[in-house]
């Protein structure tokens, strides 16, 4: 068994931040913010573990909590001021585990994105929403290529979300490609 595991904080105190905010079809303007800071923790945890020479297993997972905050006023009664900064999620959790045995894999990934505000004055919270993607592998060789096919489904659970206001994902959606290494 093979573990790994990552643990950091980041503090940024920004001054003329750059955000850039979507207007209309594919549109987006800069909004310059002043002075921001940014808070990250995160914790990341692995393990690996061969049980066989064909087969083995490796799972992943981490958390990542951010506050993101405006530390400036625009003018005086600014409503924006100590708001979160808009489109970062205030927490996301992403977790995958990997199952291979000879030249077959087998992944699932799972995604969570927390609470986030479409405007400045966090008046517009965008719904927290969690993603399953997944793919089936075969690793080969082929003429002097190293290959593999892979058969990719994405938002396995059909969720309807949005990740920019007024702009939805696709909802399940699949993918076959091969990769040829020379």
């Amino acid at each position: 068994l093979s573990t790994s595991v990552d643990l950091g904080y980041t503090y940024i105190n920004a001054t003329d931040k750059i955000v850039w905010t979507p207007k209309t079809a594919f549109i987006w303007t800069p909004k310059n913010i002043a002075s921001s800071y940014s808070k990250v923790l995160f914790m990341n945890i692995s393990l690996r573990k061969l049980l066989t020479d064909d087969f083995g297993i490796l799972a992943s997972a981490g958390i990542t909590l951010n506050e993101a905050r405006k530390t400036s006023k625009d003018f005086p009664s600014d409503p924006s001021f100590d708001k979160f900064i808009f489109y970062v999620p205030q927490q996301s959790i992403k977790a995958n585990l990997m199952l291979t045995w000879q030249s077959i894999g087998l992944n699932l990934f799972f995604i969570h994105s927390g609470k986030r505000f479409a405007d400045m004055e966090n008046k517009q919270p965008l719904s927290p929403h969690n993603l399953l993607d997944g793919n089936l592998s075969y690793s080969f060789n082929f003429l002097h290529f190293s290959a593999e096919a892979k058969f990719e489904i994405n938002n396995i659970t059909n969720t309807d979300y949005q990740v920019i206001s007024g702009y939805p994902l696709p909802l399940r959606n699949y993918l076959f490609k091969i990769t040829l290494n020379y």
